[in-house]
């Protein structure tokens, strides 16, 4: 019989489109989502991983904190990421159920229902070319309490998913927006720059060398700096902004992993002379 196998890493993902969508859709099988791409790495580094990626285009902070318990906590990962805060930030005021249900990708085809789908997205482009003209005139921040809800669900996410082992945590920093949605919508870039500043602050507050803010800009700089559009869709990443941020991420997962021994093969036998040398 062989010796014991390592135990393989569990990595949750969860967020929103930004986590599960490459820009533009529709490419080869090798364009990979951050996601995948870490559990790439991860493999391409001889360290076997489950990565599972639980994203739902549209999803908000309050979303993620609702599912918790049946995806973090049921599974205990030994890895979670937090992709949340860029759906936020997107309107200044049209409502976020409004957006979730016009560019829903559960849509069915039907008599009623395909014309009812072609006149709502034409309310809902000009809804939007009415918020487009506001919100290149009023404060980007007109309304401050968004930031402080995610805030307070982000903190209370990271404070639950620490009753499951403290796990390593991602709160992953937002992208500004891509030339697409900075025209639709203009205030964008500086309630994503606020909205920024508030997550990093939630990590900063938690004070746990395992409860990081994720540097994704830092990391993309170098695609930046060779002109690479990382997001030319305006919100979703190109298949190499995706690969730069999972390898980047395993690169963390594995350091710290290695530190808290769970990248090593337990020695079972041995584990099992201790167990029995210990007094009745």
């Amino acid at each position: 019989m062989g010796g014991p196998l390592p135990l393989p890493l569990r990595v949750l993902v969860k967020g929103a489109s930004t986590v599960h969508t490459v820009s533009w859709m529709g490419g080869p099988r090798s364009d990979f989502a951050y996601s995948r791409a870490t559990e790439r790495a991860l493999y391409a580094a001889g360290v076997p991983a489950e990565v599972r990626c639980t994203a739902v285009s549209s999803q908000r902070t309050k979303t993620g904190l609702k599912t918790w318990e049946s995806e973090i906590f049921s599974w205990s990962p030994d890895v979670v990421v937090l992709n949340y805060g860029h759906f936020e930030t997107i309107h200044l005021f049209l409502p976020q159920r409004l957006e979730r249900h016009v560019h829903s990708m559960a849509d069915r085809p039907g008599r009623f229902r395909t014309p009812y789908r072609t006149i709502t997205r034409k309310a809902w482009r000009l809804l939007a070319r009415l918020q487009q003209r506001v919100d290149s005139k009023v404060p980007a921040n007109l309304f401050r309490h968004r930031p402080r809800r995610v805030a307070a669900d982000l903190g209370r996410l990271i404070e639950r998913t620490q009753m499951i082992g403290s796990p390593l945590v991602f709160v992953m920093e937002l992208t500004p927006p891509g030339a697409s949605f900075r025209k639709w919508f203009p205030g964008m870039a500086d309630r994503m720059e606020v909205m920024n500043a508030t997550m990093a602050d939630v990590v900063r507050r938690a004070d746990l060398p395992h409860v990081r803010f994720f540097p994704t800009n830092t990391v993309l700089e170098p695609l930046v700096a060779e002109g690479h559009d990382v997001n030319p869709d305006g919100g979703h990443y190109t298949p190499e902004a995706h690969r730069a941020i999972g390898e980047r991420l395993a690169e963390e997962i594995l350091d710290w992993a290695s530190r808290e021994g769970l990248t090593s093969t337990p020695d079972v036998a041995a584990r099992d002379r201790e167990i029995r040398a210990l007094p009745d």
